[in-house]
């Protein structure tokens, strides 16, 4: 055993890669979320669209994953079906 070494402690891994994930991050993957979905909503909505029923339609889901949220206010199973997969 080398001296100076602490008994049960592993070496510093390396890391490879990427670097680790930000909380900045995860924000901008939300906001890409909620981007696509407000294109498809407002796809599915056509010429009735307005952004504050869509904002209304959002908000009144809750903290619910996405593809719930999208099969909600789209009615369209897909997007829960590929959750599913």
């Amino acid at each position: 055993m080398e001296a100076g070494a602490s008994i049960g402690k592993r070496p510093r891994a390396r890391r490879r890669g990427r670097p680790p994930i930000r909380p900045e991050d995860y924000y901008l993957v939300g906001k890409w979320q909620v981007l696509k979905l407000l294109g498809r909503y407002r796809d599915h909505a056509g010429a009735s669209f307005r952004l504050r029923k869509f904002h209304d339609d959002l908000l009144r889901n809750g903290s619910l994953p996405f593809s719930i949220v999208e099969w909600l206010l789209l009615d369209d199973p897909e997007s829960l079906n590929r959750a599913l997969r």
